[in-house]
């Protein structure tokens, strides 16, 4: 399927791996009808599927949440240590994510030039992205 987003990279560099990134049609893709997603992140396959046609802002936002994903499943599940993860309360919780992601995605957009031009466009040349609607079953 042809990239329908000016400026997706390719790749992005996740550490020490190398995450390719495919724009498909939701309708010819199994796993993504399955989960009834925008995008999938395969860390098995080190790929994000990010559907096409979305409003440009919503693929960005797509885009790093699935980013966000594979940075979960490049570090470990949990900290060392955590003998009962279910005793935890939200605060606990709110901050190991906290922890586990503010480094990983400032490395992430430090290391991809390509992707924070994508994410983060000038707002001078940004366009107004027309609404898609999508059926509902």
């Amino acid at each position: 399927m042809t990239n329908t987003y000016p400026g997706l990279p390719k790749t992005i560099k996740l550490g020490i791996h190398t995450v390719t990134i495919k724009v498909t049609d939701p309708h010819d893709d199994r796993q993504r009808r399955l989960d009834n997603a925008y995008g999938v992140s395969d860390w098995d396959g080190l790929t994000i599927l990010l559907e096409s046609g979305l409003q440009l802002s919503f693929a960005r936002q797509v885009l790093l949440h699935e980013i966000m994903h594979m940075i979960r499943f490049a570090n470990s599940p949990l900290p060392i240590g955590v003998a009962n993860p279910k005793s935890w309360k939200f605060h606990d919780w709110e901050h190991y994510f906290i922890n586990l992601w503010d480094g990983q995605i400032l490395s992430v957009l430090k290391d991809n030039l390509e992707l924070k031009k994508f994410l983060l466009p000038d707002s001078n040349t940004e366009e107004t992205p027309t609404p898609k609607k999508r059926k509902t079953s």
